[in-house]
């Protein structure tokens, strides 16, 4: 199943995303040439999204080429020939819809002030698709998490800040994170997947609901002489805000799996102070992988 079309709330972060790019190239292009507000929205926005869906392919190519298996080469080439391709046809397609739309009493002429950005166009195209497979490679990384028991702390991390890098394009500078890790725990095994729902419920339930955006604090050292891992997610949210639906399921499930894999060597806790959110846990400080 597609990672992104067979989820539905994927593909709505995923257009949102891109509608985001669509936004900052409408205000790019109407600040600096005579095309009006109307116009470039009704340019636009539709073909961002047509554009959005056209990247979706881009999954299936990258699973055809596992990036652990090929050289640079092997990956640079069939996905640079692809972006070329398909931003070449991106770039027709924004050509044939100017020439469509001049025909509207509005848009008398804004296909000759397209056709000299067509090859501006190819290039956001070509740029846009190699993105889509950076992350889909993200996701099939992800995804093969699930295989493992138990993967370093390290690896955590880095889904976390993939997963932020995504957000940031959504949210901008309403949304800031700070870490606080210990080096001498990065090589500690956690249950994989296991941090990443907290730092989305920060996200969701948090910084989405706030106007002026706000902050996640992310904590993790030893406890306990060394023996113990600890983590604190915390962040700031409004605590007037309408519950969402599914909220809490994610920290439900964080609580139920330390369970199965540590049961009472484990700890997990949640508190509400204020306008604060605050989820700790504790796990012993393993160094290598044992078998689920």
């Amino acid at each position: 199943m597609h990672p992104i079309l067979g989820y539905p709330r994927r593909l709505g972060l995923y257009l949102v995303a891109w509608l985001t790019l669509s936004e900052l190239l409408f205000y790019l292009v109407t600040y600096h040439s005579d095309v009006d507000k109307f116009q470039s929205g009704l340019f636009f926005f539709p073909l961002f999204v047509f554009y959005a869906f056209i990247c979706l392919s881009a999954w299936y190519s990258c699973r055809g080429i596992p990036i652990e298996d090929t050289s640079f080469t092997g990956l640079l080439v069939p996905h640079l020939l692809a972006a070329v391709i398909v931003g070449f046809f991106w770039a027709m397609v924004a050509r044939a819809l100017s020439n469509a739309l001049s025909r509207l009493p509005r848009m008398q002429g804004f296909d000759q002030r397209i056709a000299r950005d067509i090859p501006i166009f190819l290039a956001i195209g070509v740029l846009l698709y190699l993105l889509a497979v950076a992350l889909f490679y993200v996701l099939r990384a992800t995804l093969g998490l699930g295989e493992k028991a138990l993967i370093p702390l390290e690896e955590e991390l880095s889904l976390i800040h993939s997963f932020l890098a995504v957000e940031k394009i959504r949210f901008g500078a309403r949304l800031q994170m700070e870490e606080q890790i210990d080096p001498g725990i990065l090589d500690c095994m956690v249950p994989p997947l296991i941090l990443q729902p907290l730092v989305e419920n920060a996200v969701v339930h948090g910084i989405a609901n706030l106007t002026e955006g706000g902050w996640i604090h992310l904590r993790a050292v030893h406890a306990s002489n060394d023996s113990n891992v600890s983590i604190e997610v915390e962040n700031s949210f409004d605590p007037e805000a309408p519950a969402r639906r599914k909220s809490g399921v994610g920290l439900a499930n964080v609580r139920q799996r330390l369970d199965t894999r540590y049961g009472s060597s484990a700890s997990f806790s949640v508190d509400k102070n204020g306008e604060r959110f605050h989820v700790g846990l504790t796990l012993p400080a393993e160094r290598k992988a044992v078998p689920a």
